[in-house]
């Protein structure tokens, strides 16, 4: 019913690791490129973006907005704005097993200590206006493996997807009940029906 496109961010899959440090307005102003390179941000664009990619897939809506080129944004468990700060905040330098590991990565993911070499800011996006955005929460528990620290980071995580909301006035918040962290491949139909939505509601 439509063209999709993928691509591999630097660092990540076949692209080779970037010699600079990125930034979230980076990999936007990239993908930008790509877009207009196969000239097919012209006639309008759905951007479906999970985890990581989410919060790429609201930087640049929000980075673009004036373009009007993004009809819809669907999140898929989009990493929220800040959530790694929260996890530093929360996990003690001290912490050791599982929840130490969850505190190095999401440090290393904050940093720039990452193969994409990006570096997250925690200020908030600007609006997109009233581009239809759809933010898919998963449903199922993904920090059982942190002990004690598991449901305050549920808390969090949940939080920074209400966040996500208030980038549009057209926004709607769908929990996916039976995914995880991965809900393009826990809950496919689900996932397939919520693009079609945003594909219908662009039109």
């Amino acid at each position: 019913m439509t063209r999709v496109c993928s691509y591999d961010r630097p660092g990540e899959g076949s692209s080779p690791e970037p010699k600079a440090q990125q930034t979230l307005a980076g990999s936007a102003r990239l993908l930008h490129d790509l877009l207009s390179t196969l000239r097919v941000g012209s006639h309008g664009i759905i951007l479906v973006g999970h985890s990581l990619g989410g919060t790429i897939a609201a930087q640049y809506a929000s980075q673009y907005r004036r373009t009007q080129q993004v009809k819809a944004l669907v999140l898929l468990d989009a990493t929220p704005v800040g959530f790694a700060g929260e996890v530093r905040k929360l996990i003690p330098p001290q912490a050791t097993g599982a929840s130490g590991e969850m505190r190095t990565v999401n440090l290393a993911i904050a940093s720039g200590s990452n193969p994409e070499r990006l570096l997250l800011g925690e200020a908030p996006m600007p609006a997109i206006g009233n581009v239809p955005l759809t933010v898919v929460r998963h449903g199922r528990p993904i920090f059982d493996g942190v002990g004690r620290y598991a449901k305050r980071l549920e808390t969090i995580w949940a939080e920074g997807q209400q966040r996500w909301l208030r980038l549009s006035t057209r926004s709607a918040m769908v929990i996916a009940r039976g995914s995880g962290h991965a809900i393009y491949l826990d809950e496919p139909s689900l996932t397939l029906r919520l693009i079609r939505q945003a594909i219908s509601t662009a039109s």
